[in-house]
């Protein structure tokens, strides 16, 4: 079995021209040397909105295609501008930066992957992927890519059930056809032949916003970041050391290092989201907690000065008054939390950092409110 190790070499040097135009590539990984036929490729940089560079190798008698992930095109520049450390900065192409921005950044990588426009890269990689199989007689078949790859990967391990190892991949989720996505919510359509490996440091993990991950995910344990580079180039640096495949750890056998457990503070907050709503009455607590002190002071006085002047009596009708004072206060709290106490999902606590601070206002709470039902929504057909 091709271990990790050099897919994820495979997935790195795909990035490099020279190397897409090899018809064999050899590849030292440890101490072993694994010499790769190409056995077909594919560039369609010519078309205005193509940009699709793929090989498929054999190895070990197992077909392997893999796609190259988007170009950082006029991003190169930018890195260099700012006297980014070069070790950061992700291959380009050289040539054509402005057209690779559009292929990969605005045309497939936006407006194909949110279903506004063909998804031309994958059209054209599921094609080129029917034609090689069918060429050739493999009957075991990977799909590997990476990024904007990894995409495309995962869109066609859903549409042809192949196998797929994708890489700080993007969601396909709202490419895919509307029954598609119904019928993996529903489970009838499975995505349990894709494994994604990604860095939670990754700003690319969470786009396109609000949609499901398709497949297992992996979290990867990275090399630790180290840069001297003025504080806007080590930013756009820590994306790219999170998004990129040259920062991953391996274990003896090739194996991807994971990261072994979760943060006390994921574990604190999956501890808080397993209690639900019933952790939200610390924080009606916490809203009743500035009115009650005063109400109990209130009361004390009112035993001070019985005791002080005997003639002075607490009558039930101030006793009804602090229980009327007590209940109105637990239910308008209540009510002021509504948006946190209806959410089910992860937001719960982003929702209720909106609440505590931005809702006093009226319109505020309203659209929380309406922001809250929305997202249980989505959280329920994911």
């Amino acid at each position: 079995m091709v271990s990790q190790k050099l897919i994820i070499k495979l997935s790195n040097i795909v990035y490099s021209d020279e190397t897409l135009n090899k018809k064999q590539i050899i590849i030292k990984v440890d101490d072993q040397t694994f010499y790769c036929n190409v056995i077909d490729k594919i560039n369609t940089d010519n078309t205005f909105n193509g940009g699709l560079e793929a090989i498929a190798l054999e190895i070990d008698n197992q077909l392997i295609f893999v796609i190259r992930g988007a170009d950082v095109g006029i991003g190169a520049d930018i890195f260099k501008w700012l006297s980014a450390n070069n070790k950061f900065i992700p291959t380009s192409r050289g040539k054509h930066k402005f057209r690779a921005s559009f292929q990969d950044w605005l045309w497939n990588g936006l407006l194909g992957t949110i279903g506004l426009v063909h998804f031309s890269q994958y059209i054209d990689f599921k094609k080129f992927y029917l034609k090689t199989i069918s060429d050739h007689n493999y009957t075991d078949t990977l799909v590997v890519g990476h990024s904007l790859g990894g995409e495309i990967a995962q869109r066609l391990a859903i549409d042809l059930d192949v196998n797929a190892m994708t890489f700080s991949a993007i969601s396909p989720w709202w490419s895919l056809s509307h029954i598609q996505r119904k019928w993996l919510r529903e489970g009838k359509l499975t995505d349990g032949k894709i494994d994604n490996y990604y860095s939670r440091s990754d700003p690319f993990r969470y786009f396109p916003f609000f949609v499901k991950k398709l497949g297992r995910q992996h979290e990867v344990e990275l090399k630790k970041y180290s840069s001297s580079s003025p504080l806007i180039a080590m930013i756009l640096e820590r994306i790219y050391w999170a998004h990129g495949l040259n920062y991953y750890n391996f274990n003896n056998k090739g194996e991807i290092k994971l990261m072994s457990s979760e943060s006390s503070i994921e574990r604190a907050v999956g501890n808080l989201n397993k209690r639900s709503n019933s952790t939200i009455w610390v924080d009606i607590a916490i809203f009743a907690s500035g009115i009650l002190p005063s109400v109990a002071m209130w009361l004390a006085s009112q035993v001070v000065i019985q005791r002080a002047l005997p003639q002075y009596q607490v009558s039930s009708l101030n006793i009804l008054l602090l229980l009327v004072i007590s209940l109105t206060v637990l239910v308008s709290s209540a009510l002021y939390m509504l948006p946190t106490l209806i959410i089910h999902s992860k937001w719960k606590y982003v929702v209720w950092g909106i609440n505590v601070f931005f809702s006093w206002t009226g319109i505020g709470w309203v659209c929380l409110l309406i922001f809250a039902f929305v997202l249980n929504s989505i959280s329920t057909n994911e």
